[in-house]
């Protein structure tokens, strides 16, 4: 094996890997972690050079090591014991130094929830502005709203990764920053408990860690198979409000319609989808038997006493009773990590209604 040999500067390019991990570290302490001797090591840096009469000075200066050139310059290679675990541990080792050099940028609420389930947060270096759980990813650098994404930002943070929701806008941008050498994965995007298992299972492969997606995948499975199946004789309006916008309702093929029919509740609005104007004739046709909605949203109405002042509630059982369940809804619609406790919750809150 000549000291040009790719085996001598791979040795090398993973010592100079750790190195950059490490630099505190000296390079006896590293020879020692990638399981070879110093003489190996320095044997290593001449194949990465390809030069000669480096080896030779190299082989002086480590007087007393058994040589691992001959006179003719060539490799004296180790057993062919010594070579397989050699090569295991570069193996290891790179597989490891990988997923430690990896800098991810999350877009997406779901996206990061899983990340952070994965126990693999410590790669993360940016995330966008949905991703606000857990609230330890608020401190990270904030590269914009999910649907309206610039390429500049994504790239100003030099990732490796980007780890895309399917509602990640514009696709455009996307494109871009796999254009400038970044791997772009992008998750399902389905408003199915079945979808949460995929996320898990393409974010775990994507980052290296498949042992921590089965585990997840595994309690969330769990959890899903203890929701109740038996459905409700609840009519429930689901409705969704923010500062700088209007009241809006939840028709069909929307996260909210979803994850109240996996709770077991009917959605009151019929005949439409997507969100819609709250109107009265509208609300007052569902004759929801309880209201739900978000904190965040109650508040952008100025508290709960305006909340019932909305067109047509008044005129709904929900209305009469005060009937209101309020929820997380981050958790409940994004289809992710805490989809399945939130979605329990909802259920026995419904439950203990009259």
């Amino acid at each position: 094996m000549s000291a040009s040999h790719p085996y001598c500067a791979n040795i090398w390019r993973l010592y100079l890997a750790i190195k950059t991990q490490h630099p505190e570290k000296c390079a006896h302490d590293i020879a020692v972690k990638m399981g070879i001797s110093e003489a190996e090591l320095t044997y290593a840096r001449v194949g990465y050079d390809a030069d000669r009469p480096a080896l030779r000075s190299a082989q002086r200066r480590t007087a007393g090591a058994t040589p691992l050139a001959r006179a003719d310059g060539c490799l004296n290679p180790p057993g062919a014991s010594r070579m397989k675990t050699l090569l295991l541990v570069l193996m290891a080792l790179s597989f490891s130094l990988s997923a430690a050099a990896q800098k991810i940028v999350s877009l997406g609420g779901d996206v990061t929830e899983i990340i952070y389930g994965l126990n693999a947060q410590s790669a993360l270096v940016g995330r966008d502005s949905t991703s606000i759980w857990p609230v330890q990813a608020q401190q990270l650098p904030d590269v914009g709203y999910l649907r309206q994404l610039n390429a500049e930002g994504i790239l100003s943070l030099r990732p490796t990764l980007v780890l895309a929701s399917a509602y990640a806008q514009p696709s455009r941008v996307l494109q871009t920053v796999q254009e400038n050498h970044v791997k772009v994965v992008t998750l399902p995007g389905d408003y199915t408990l079945a979808a949460i298992d995929k996320k898990i299972a393409v974010v775990a492969d994507a980052i290296g860690k498949p042992d921590a997606g089965a585990a997840l995948r595994q309690r969330l499975a769990a959890q899903i198979a203890a929701l109740a199946q038996q459905p409700l004789n609840k009519r429930a309006l689901f409705i969704l409000s923010h500062s700088g916008m209007g009241t809006l309702v939840a028709g069909q093929q929307t996260a909210a319609d979803s994850a109240l029919r996996a709770a077991g509740l009917q959605n009151a609005m019929q005949g439409f989808d997507h969100y819609r104007a709250l109107s009265q004739e509208g609300v007052m046709a569902s004759q929801a038997d309880l209201i739900v909605i978000s904190a965040d949203s109650v508040k952008a109405m100025g508290g709960e006493e305006n909340l019932w002042h909305q067109p047509g509630l008044a005129q709904t059982p929900a209305g009469r009773k005060k009937q209101l369940l309020m929820v997380d809804d981050i958790a409940l619609l994004g289809f992710s990590v805490r989809t399945p406790q939130a979605l329990l919750a909802l259920r026995q809150q419904a439950e203990q209604l009259p």
